[in-house]
């Protein structure tokens, strides 16, 4: 798993995945350019698992906040994946 950040991501990959696994409409792509200041995702090599996630820098200091009318991001893929990421 690594951090990629929007403009480095491949965007129309990381969309197939969060509409192919149901995700909600707040881990699509455009959605976070819209409503979040600035966002990245934390995603496995394959791009098959990952969860989006979106901060502010305020002061030089980087601080996770959900998007705009989003109360939270979900992690998009498999349990396993999951479990995997948790114990990195």
């Amino acid at each position: 798993m690594r951090f990629i950040h929007h403009s480095e991501l491949n965007k129309k990959q990381w969309d197939q995945l969060v509409e192919s696994q149901q995700a909600d409409i707040f881990s699509f792509s455009w959605y976070l350019d819209t409503c979040a200041s600035d966002w990245c995702v934390l995603a496995d090599e394959k791009m098959e698992n990952g969860i989006a996630i979106s901060f502010t820098v305020k002061m030089g200091i980087r601080s996770v906040s959900p998007p705009i009318f989003a109360r939270n991001l979900n992690f998009i893929g498999t349990d396993a994946a999951f479990q995997e990421m948790a114990v990195s």
